[in-house]
């Protein structure tokens, strides 16, 4: 490419070619930079050293790159060595001249966890490595009552190789195919990893609040309450969560009549009113009406809130309004009564006839007081409705945090072959490459800046580092600097490592 700039038509003739044979690199480095800011200031590579020791930090710096290799693309094993080695992440390294061949990575991996060494072993090596990482982001941090949240959910991703043994057909979106899940742990406030675990693929989610529980109690953390989404509550899981120590906030699926009657307990104008609305952290331009009373739900005491929202209920109910009206004129085919069927749901009730359902009008109107609602249940009896309304909410936060793990650090799929990789890349290798991305969400909202967390890393990937060759030695540079990525890189803090 240096070789043929400009123009090649023979219509046109060849412009002439710059000599370029000076330059050695051109590497889009802006976001490493952030990265291995980030990386040093949670110390990640003195947490590998403590937990992995190895003479000259081999392991550490090795582990070190695996987390930035994950966090900026993820490439394959064998073109990890040349990927720092041709980028400045090689002058950042904790330690020069370590090897980063691919069975010198694998090594790493076989250090944090190898069968060999007993699984027991294994386990406290990547608990150990999440405990401490926690440890650091709360010494920079600091922590506050708004810690004392977790959230709990389960992603699963699909996995590629002959033989795991987390790899098993089962829930979720990759139904019937070999995936592993993983579960993870953040706080609430910034949204840091606490703690991450694989599953297998046949467990449902609400059976992983079990092992979750067992190791935040084995932490010491007991006392914290627990967020979980509508796919984990019931009288066994709120009863197994509340057995290890922790209270419980769920939303509640309309599955029991218990929590149908609650939904529909009061009016819209009995929930909308001034004093009882809270913007959704995810979207402050929709706010949401609450309203909350002391009851009994899954067999146990706690605080109920219903939650409204006005612009959710706007949306479902001009959708069911137009869908009866297209009943009403009739004319489809068997296939499109059977589609509109299915999306009424309740409403569409069985009958004889050519549709075999007709419209259950009593349903529509039971239907129609649920538009836009949530239910919402605690057993922690010392939040407000407005506190309840809000925690639950940020679980918006947690949802962005796995579409993260999915999609820029591209956990899917999973491509390593033997049982302990899978596990350490899950528990280690993802669970801090995700710490670092919330690092980085942390400090730019610590900085005031509105750009989310993708739209700095866009900018930043914009920022190159040029190595050009002088003389005998090499001259390093960067550039593009416009004054829009020179704010953006002094407001994280890299101009230690971006020199204008």
């Amino acid at each position: 490419m240096l070789e043929h700039l400009g123009p090649v038509s023979p219509i046109y003739g060849r412009s002439l070619v710059p000599d370029l044979r000076g330059i050695q690199a051109i590497v889009p480095a802006g976001h490493l930079a952030a990265f291995v800011s980030l990386s040093r200031q949670f110390r990640l590579t003195d947490t590998f050293s403590a937990v992995c020791p190895s003479g000259g930090d081999e392991v550490a710096t090795r582990l070190w790159a695996l987390v930035l290799n994950q966090s900026a693309g993820r490439r394959a094993l064998p073109d990890v060595g040349p990927w720092v080695e041709e980028s400045p992440l090689h002058q950042w390294m904790p330690a020069d001249g370590v090897s980063l061949q691919k069975d010198a990575l694998s090594r790493a991996l076989d250090v944090i966890y190898s069968r060999q060494e007993g699984e027991e072993t294994a386990y406290r090596r990547v608990h150990a490595i999440q405990e401490r990482a926690a440890q650091a982001v709360e010494q920079v941090v600091g922590r506050d009552p708004a810690h004392y949240f977790v959230y709990h959910d389960v992603c699963r991703i699909r996995y590629n190789g002959s033989h795991c043994d987390w790899a098993e057909p089962g829930h979720g979106a990759v139904n019937g195919r070999p995936h592993v899940g993983i579960g993870m742990v953040t706080g609430r406030k910034h949204h840091f990893p606490l703690l991450s675990l694989p599953v297998k693929g046949s467990l449902h989610d609400s059976k992983t609040v079990v092992p979750v529980s067992q190791e935040l109690k084995g932490r010491g953390l007991q006392g914290l309450t627990m967020v979980m989404d509508r796919g984990f509550p019931g009288r066994k899981t709120i009863k197994v969560v509340r057995d290890a120590g922790f209270e419980v906030l769920v939303g509640c699926p309309e599955s029991s009549k218990e929590v149908k009657r609650a939904v529909r307990r009061w009016t819209d104008e009995e929930v909308e009113r001034p004093g009882q609305v809270v913007p959704r952290s995810s979207k402050p331009e929709h706010a949401q009406y609450y309203r909350g009373w002391d009851g009994e739900l899954y067999g146990v005491k706690g605080f109920l809130v219903l939650a409204l929202d006005p612009w959710r209920r706007t949306e479902e109910r001009v959708s069911r309004d137009l869908m009866l009206r297209e009943v009403a004129q009739g004319g489809w085919t068997k296939g499109k009564w059977s589609s509109l069927r299915e999306e009424l749901g309740p409403v569409a009730a069985r009958s004889p006839g050519r549709r075999g359902w007709r419209v259950d009008r009593r349903a529509e109107r039971v239907a129609r007081r649920a538009d836009g609602r949530f239910l919402l249940f605690t057993t922690n009896r010392e939040l407000s409705a407005e506190e309840v309304v809000e925690t639950y909410f940020q679980r918006d936060e947690v949802e962005k945090a796995f579409e993260t793990l999915k999609g820029p650090l591209n956990m899917q799929p999973i491509r390593y072959r033997l049982f302990h990789h899978v596990d350490t890349y899950l528990t280690v290798i993802c669970h801090l490459a995700y710490l670092l991305r919330a690092g980085l969400r942390w400090r730019l909202k610590e900085a005031g800046r509105r750009e989310s967390t993708e739209e700095a890393l866009e900018i930043l990937r914009e920022v190159y580092w040029v190595r050009e060759r002088m003389g005998e030695g090499y001259l390093d540079r960067w550039g593009p600097l416009t004054k829009e990525k020179l704010g953006l890189i002094k407001a994280l803090g890299l101009n230690d490592l971006v020199r204008a």
